[in-house]
């Protein structure tokens, strides 16, 4: 059973840009994009209409550098007992249709995070 970081701060998370090292392969970033893939968080000061409260900016390349792609999404945290089980989906989309994004590990520390899509089926 995949369980999440208890104690996660979102500040700290949304505190610097990630670089993804190593990613599953996902429908939204075929295998030629996979390049140079980062994620920037910005925590909303207000919710947004739909409930969301961090704006999310992915960012990604092809092989050669030459093609940059941008995805803006939205994240809130359902339930705030649980801070590291968030939900996230495109900033037009109902929060009750968001896709789970669980931070079941990270140390700010040492500069690392893994997120699940959920608990595995």
């Amino acid at each position: 059973k995949v369980t999440t970081v208890e104690d996660f701060d979102i500040e700290a998370y949304a505190s610097a840009k990630w670089y993804i090292h190593q990613q599953e392969n996902v429908v939204y970033i075929p295998p030629h994009r996979n390049f140079c893939t980062t994620a920037e968080y910005t925590v909303r000061q207000q919710p947004t209409l739909l409930g969301y409260t961090v704006d999310v900016l992915n960012t990604d390349q092809n092989a050669n550098r030459n093609s940059k792609w941008e995805g803006e999404f939205c994240m809130y945290t359902p339930d705030s007992s649980v801070p590291g089980k968030l939900a996230i989906a495109p900033c037009s989309s109902p929060s009750f249709a968001a896709g789970s994004y669980w931070v079941v590990a990270y140390d700010e520390g040492e500069g690392y995070a893994l997120i699940s899509g959920g608990q595995p089926a």
